[in-house]
């Protein structure tokens, strides 16, 4: 498996997809006289790495590590991880972050094979 980039001491393989988006954190607020504010407090990055065909073991690296930062079911964790991409045109080195695992999706006619996201935010 050739490294495409790191979440902690994770070894992210290449990924079949990978976006960025801005996700903007803040509220709307509507005064008395009707007129209508923004309260902008940050703006952060989304990455979501696509894989549609990982197999077994490498579902269970990323499972693991997932649970490992959310030992409870239904807890959710403020412990970051640091992701980085070899690719210096990106410039994401060492970037603190929080990841979700997206469903994971079988393959018919495989041995498990499965399609999977991580979405990775930035703190």
């Amino acid at each position: 498996m050739s490294t495409w980039g790191t979440l902690d001491d994770l070894i992210l393989p290449a990924p079949s997809g990978f976006t960025e988006n801005l996700l903007t954190v803040g509220d709307y607020k509507v005064s008395l006289t009707g007129k209508n504010t923004r309260n902008l407090r940050n703006v952060k990055k989304v990455w979501t790495l696509t894989y549609d065909a990982l197999s077994v073991d490498s579902y269970d690296l990323f499972y693991n590590k997932f649970k490992m930062i959310n030992p409870i079911e239904g807890s959710f964790s403020t412990d970051s991880l640091s992701f980085t991409i070899n690719n210096a045109e990106l410039n994401i080195t060492n970037e603190k972050v929080l990841f979700t695992l997206s469903n994971r999706n079988f393959i018919p006619g495989t041995n498990l094979i499965s399609s999977v996201q991580l979405i990775i935010t930035q703190l």
